[in-house]
């Protein structure tokens, strides 16, 4: 396993299951649009696993919301290349105000445009570092904000350069294969074609968690994913120097 992932914004999870909804998988929520299922190649098979949220020593991590965890299978060929991808042009949102991201957490498709509108009477500068998804929306102020693209795969952590206690995460996913989490962390993976995969987990105060694995049957019965506290990942300001508390624009 390697470790790296109200109003008008979509949470991570109602990402979710807009992706599936339209690719006529399971979901745990509601609407945006991603490619066919797989179902229905020769040899599909349906994997059921468990999701255990543990906190560091391997204790039950009570009353952390099992149903934001996200779990994907990503296909693969003979040559380790992709079988099956998804893309998408639609736009999302994540919302400036207070001081915070609203939503803190999102799911999109591969391609998905996001928009950062800025409802604080205060200057933000959004940003992102993570390798693939760069980003630098500069000051601005309250308004409609800027659109990205996001155009690879992964988790995003998405920063202000202003406010260091701003921080949001954006999953970028390009598998249509999506499982369903049920209230006692039950997961059902529907149509998995046989062949070597990628199993991603990931919950928004966890790491994002790969398997690499040679067949859907691979897939262990019960995952434990250790999850921690909710706090502001450590990070530098845009330039990659400590944030300085003396630099301020909220007026």
């Amino acid at each position: 396993m390697t470790a790296e992932l109200e109003g008008r914004p979509t949470s991570a999870l109602a990402a979710l299951a807009a992706l599936a909804l339209t690719a006529s998988l399971v979901s745990t929520l509601t609407s945006t649009p991603a490619s066919s299922s797989p179902s229905g190649q020769a040899g599909a098979a349906e994997v059921v696993t468990r999701i255990d949220l543990v906190r560091s020593g391997g204790r039950p991590a009570a009353g952390v919301p099992i149903d934001e965890v996200v779990v994907a299978w990503t296909a693969r060929g003979a040559s380790g290349r992709q079988k099956a991808s998804v893309r998408s042009d639609e736009e999302y949102e994540l919302v400036t105000r207070g001081k915070a991201f609203r939503p803190d957490s999102i799911m999109v498709p591969l391609g998905s445009r996001v928009r950062f509108p800025n409802e604080d009477p205060i200057l933000h500068n959004v940003f992102s570092v993570s390798e693939g998804n760069e980003f630098d929306l500069g000051l601005y102020q309250r308004g409609e904000g800027q659109t990205v693209a996001f155009e690879s795969a992964g988790l995003v952590r998405v920063f202000c350069n202003v406010h260091h206690d701003m921080f949001a995460h954006v999953l970028v996913i390009d598998t249509p294969i999506l499982g369903r989490v049920s209230r006692d962390g039950t997961v059902v993976l529907p149509g998995l074609p046989q062949g070597p995969g990628t199993l991603t987990v990931w919950h928004p105060r966890a790491d994002l968690s790969t398997f690499e694995l040679a067949n859907p049957s691979s897939i262990p019965a019960v995952i434990e994913l250790e999850v921690g506290r909710r706090q502001v990942p450590p990070h530098n300001n845009k330039f990659a120097k400590p944030y300085r508390a003396a630099r301020r624009y909220d007026g």
